[in-house]
């Protein structure tokens, strides 16, 4: 590798596409079989690949990850109702702390309103 070149990629750009062709075969919510997915990638690695798709048809989402474990290529799909925006948004935000959760359990308990809840989180 000459110096100030980026190591290649364990996923190939054709196994990765070969991949990705095969978990979205079919939309999984209205099982349209055209391939009709607009497809972005969220971010990357050397062994992996987040992905985000959205029929073209009925505008539901997917979110795919596809990694790379030795010489296989193997992907998970989420079917999801984020915006390619909200998953890039929530990708880099802090985790939910228990604090958090106690704190929502405690607002489910009391009944407070939404109003609060909101007013809480700004």
């Amino acid at each position: 590798m000459s110096e100030g070149k980026q190591p290649d990629s364990i996923l190939s750009a054709a196994l990765k596409q070969e991949a990705l062709d095969k978990l979205l075969a079919s939309c999984p919510l209205c099982q349209n079989r055209q391939g009709s997915f607009i497809t972005s990638v969220i971010s990357e690695s050397r062994d992996a690949e987040l992905v985000h798709a959205r029929c073209s048809i009925c505008q539901g989402a997917l979110v795919a990850l596809l990694f790379s474990t030795g010489p296989i290529i193997s992907s998970i799909g989420l079917v999801t109702d984020l915006s390619l925006e909200d998953v890039s948004r929530f990708q880099h935000s802090q985790a939910i702390t228990e604090d958090d959760l106690l704190t929502f359990h405690e607002w489910l308990h009391h009944g407070k309103s939404v109003n609060q809840l909101l007013k809480y989180s700004s």
